[in-house]
Formats: C-alpha cells, structure tokens, sequence
C-alpha cells in the first residue's frame, strides 16, 4: 500500500477585530489530490494495449488508450480519435482524426499512427484482438489527419474498430520494447507485478481527468482480495462476479457500498468436442453430442444461480443477453431432466461417462461443484480438476481439458463479437476463434459468422445471427448456465454510476469533499 498523503489546515477568521477559533476541517487529502486506490482479484497477463481481450486488463488499458470509435454508456457508436466517417465506396472507410487529441508525450494524433497501429495488431503473435482487424487489408493515409481503411469485401467494421486501441508510431520505433503511448486520460507510470499498476493523469488528455492518480492493487485471488478489501480499504473494487455476496457484506468498510448492475456477461461451460483429448487416453465422450445434451438435461440452472453465485443473477436462456443485437427471444434452455439425461447416456453407450472439470487454483469454485454434483445424479464421473492460473491458461489453448467454465459479454452489443471469437473454427491467419477452445467446428454457423457484417439490412442480419445462437443451442459446444450481475465497492466518497458494458472509465470518476472539506472551500 502506498502511503497517501495528509494536509491539515488552520484558518483564522478576523471578524471585526475579534478573533474566531479555527474550524475543523478532515485531515483527508482534497478531492483534487486524492489518489483513487482499485482493487482487482487478479493480475493482467500483459499490458501491451493491442494483445489480451478480458476484464482484468480492461481496467488498466481503457484508461491508458482509446480507439477511432467508441461505445457511449448506452452502448451506441460514437466518435473517438476519429471526429466522424464516411464511406467513399463500398469497401472503403474513412476516418477523420480529432486534430486536437494527443499522446500522453504530448505529440499529435496522425494518420501514420492509425496506419501503424492497424499493421502492428495484424502482425501480433499470440494477439486476441488481431480478429478485429481481419478484414482491413489496405490503409492509405489520404493526409495527416485523414485515413482510409479499405477491405476485403464490403463489411462493417465499425464494432470491431472500437477493439483497436490506437499507439503512438515514433514511440512504438524508437523504443520497441517500451510500454506502448496510448492517448487515454492516463499513461501507465509503473507495474510492480504481483503489487501494484499505477497510473498518472494526462495532462494533453481533453477534457483532463477529475482524478490525478490511480493505484490499481493487485491481490492475486479471490480470497487475497477479500483480504485486501477489509484490511486496504480500496476505494473501489471490480469484477466481483463470483464473490459471495454476504462475505463481501461482512468485510467491507462502513463507508464502503455494495452496487450491483445487471451484466453483459454470459457464463457457460466450454465442452471440448475433439475426438480425443490431448494426455488423455481412450476417446473423449464430449465429442457425441448425445453426451452434451445429457448433461444439459442435467443441469438445474435455477439451483447454480442460487448456490454457485448466490442469487447474483439469472439463468441464460442462450449465449448472448437481450441487450445484445441478434438475441433470440424464443430459444429456451433444455429443460432439467434427470431421467431424460440417463436415456440419453445410455444411448450414446456410456452410461458412466468420465467428465473431470478443469478449474483454476485459489480461485472460488462454486459453480464447478455444483455442476459436478448434479452431473453425478445423471450417472456421469466427474470430479475437479485443479491448476495454477498459468497451467490452466496453457491447457486451455492445447485443449488439454474435458470441460471447463468460462464466461464471455458481448461489449460490442453485437452477437458476431462472440460469434467471431468464441465459435467460429480457430483460424489463426483470419484471426476467428481465439477463444474456442473446445476444437468446435460447424460449417454453417462459420459461414453465419462471416457473412452476417457483409449485410446492412438489420432485419436479414438480425435473422443470420439468431439462425447462429440457434444452431449453437442445438450442438452445443457451450451450455449456457447463468448472466451474472457486475459486482463494485464503491467508497462513499467516489462518484461513479457503473455502465452497463462493465467499462471502469476512471474519466467519469470525481471524489466528493468531506462536509469539512466543502465548508472550507
């Protein structure tokens, strides 16, 4: 923890040749100076702006960098670094940049910046965010503030743009091993892993934040961050999906408040359909479908919403919530039936089949044990299986794992973000499925993956992203199991509103002065 500074303030009053005595004022540093202390339960894998797509790294990066568009608060398209678009043909794309925006050196925003960024997310090994720009094949700087991106094919890009944090092209060759310049609010002062992130106020950033400071404390796990809540005081504490919520209650400040906002976020269990199993001997039941749709059968969704997260949600009906573009209201979740699920077993001739759930160490496992609790009742082997963060990540890109929980949101509002990375087969020159870790592949739901954004009839588009969930619905390579509600820790004395897509924009943030604080004022 870093120690944060105290002021104290005597003020005398002279009042007719009569002295007042000083009032008292709060020891607390003034809003204007406070540094805004965040805490996580867990620690970005990198901090380079155009590699990791999750929540964790979220928090840092959104604050550092920022794109050409952007999504508002009710996750509507709006301007960013580019002031406005338009279309000249029908596979070209022009951005007109903000000739006020600037990097946190203080340099300006140029075409050859966007042109760099785009080329250098395209040729990032390893990168979840190089799908976003599969279809930009060409960039030409029109001028300095100007530029085209032209495709393969005539195709929306826009949601997919908001992915592409912009860098700065002098910086990124003179010092390529540098932390990336973003044009964010703030610039990344400093990572002491496993501790803390700090980030320092950019002062070329317009409008210029509230906050001049931010520590982000890293606590490392679940229980760590328990801990940390009760003993740090943080002034605000995110990604709180899985946290018991009467935990939470009993180790938070009393000047803390508990805020819930209904999610984007869908958790689903991932089923690795391959045939066989990489280290595993014999053949991996998971890849019959019959054994998949057995163990939905025998999933009582409303029992993991109570049990595995607490009443902290609802049940999903698919793997996108109604707010997002291409939601199906007429699909429903198989219905809970034991009898039926054994059947089905039976008839897929493993009546006893072995399903070990990879989960990750020191991290709450809830949902996983009930799962594996009811999936028993159907006559299935299961058990949990347990590795360190780092070992789990590697089993899940070699697809060394039966099953496995993992959630996605669909920031973009659009049901293609999912489709793009979690579904569609891996193809790692296209940039699709990074996250289908299961080995999936159906070549239908592909060619409804790739050819809805070529459709600019919202209807048709509407009707090819529903067809997708649906046929997802029926193989199943992901069984839907709950929209968790986003948790935050809110100190009584930060102003902040959460959004809906769960983005912790720090620019939104003020700190409120004590009464003593605005009475001296």
């Amino acid at each position: 923890m870093t120690a944060r500074a105290h002021a104290l303030f005597l003020a005398t009053i002279l009042l007719g040749g009569c002295r007042r005595p000083a009032e008292r004022v709060s020891t607390e540093p003034m809003p204007e100076t406070r540094t805004l202390r965040v805490l996580l339960s867990a620690e970005p894998a990198t901090l380079d702006p155009q590699m990791p797509f999750d929540d964790v790294s979220s928090v840092v990066l959104s604050n550092a960098y920022e794109s050409l568009v952007r999504f508002d608060r009710s996750l509507r398209l709006t301007s960013g670094l580019a002031l406005r678009w338009i279309n000249p043909d029908d596979r070209t794309w022009r951005f007109f940049l903000d000739p006020g925006a600037r990097f946190a050196d203080g340099s300006p925003v140029r075409a050859t910046d966007v042109k760099y960024s785009i080329e250098r997310i395209r040729s990032l090994a390893g990168s979840e965010l190089s799908g976003f720009a599969r279809h930009v094949v060409r960039t030409h700087i029109v001028d300095e503030l100007t530029i085209d991106l032209q495709t393969d094919t005539p195709i929306s890009i826009l949601n997919g743009l908001t992915f592409i944090r912009i860098v700065s092209e002098s910086q990124g060759r003179k010092e390529p091993d540098a932390q990336p310049l973003g044009t964010g609010p703030y610039r990344i002062a400093s990572w002491d892993k496993g501790k803390s992130i700090v980030l320092e106020r950019n002062p070329h950033h317009q409008p210029m934040a509230a906050i001049p400071r931010i520590e982000v404390l890293l606590a490392g796990d679940d229980e760590a961050a328990l801990a940390a809540l009760s003993k740090e005081r943080p002034d605000l504490f995110v990604l709180l999906r899985w946290m018991l919520r009467d935990r939470v209650a009993r180790m938070k400040a009393p000047e803390h408040r508990m805020v819930s906002v209904e999610g984007l976020g869908v958790f689903y269990v991932v089923f690795n359909v391959r045939p066989e199993v990489p280290g595993t001997p014999g053949r991996n039941p998971l890849a019959d479908k019959r054994v998949r749709q057995a163990l939905a059968l025998a999933t009582d969704t409303a029992e993991v919403v109570r049990e595995g997260i607490q009443g902290s949600g609802h049940a999903a009906t698919q793997l996108v919530v109604p707010q997002v573009f291409g939601f199906d209201p007429t699909l429903e979740p198989p219905r809970f039936d034991l009898a039926a699920a054994k059947r089905l077993l039976h008839e897929a001739g493993t009546p006893a089949p072995k399903i070990p759930i990879l989960v990750q160490k020191a991290r709450l496992q809830n949902v996983e044990e009930v799962l594996a609790r009811q999936w028993a009742k159907a006559g299935a082997k299961t058990s949990l299986v347990a590795l360190p963060p780092a070992e789990y990540a590697e089993a899940l890109d070699s697809g060394r794992f039966v099953a496995t929980l993992q959630g996605f949101a669909c920031t973009s509002a659009d049901t293609s973000e999912l489709l793009s990375f979690a579904i569609h087969t891996p193809d790692a020159h296209g940039g699709y499925g990074a996250g289908n870790y299961g080995g999936f592949s159906n070549v239908e739901l592909d060619a409804l993956t790739d050819e809805n954004l070529r459709v600019f009839d919202p209807r048709r588009r509407l009707d090819m992203l529903q067809r997708a969930l649906r046929l997802a619905s029926e193989e199943l390579p992901m069984l839907p199991l709950v929209v968790s509600d986003d948790f935050y820790v809110i100190s009584s004395h930060l102003r902040w509103d959460p959004p809906l897509n769960g983005v912790v924009d720090a620019l939104e943030m003020a700190f409120v002065p004590s009464p003593a604080q605005a009475a001296a004022r």
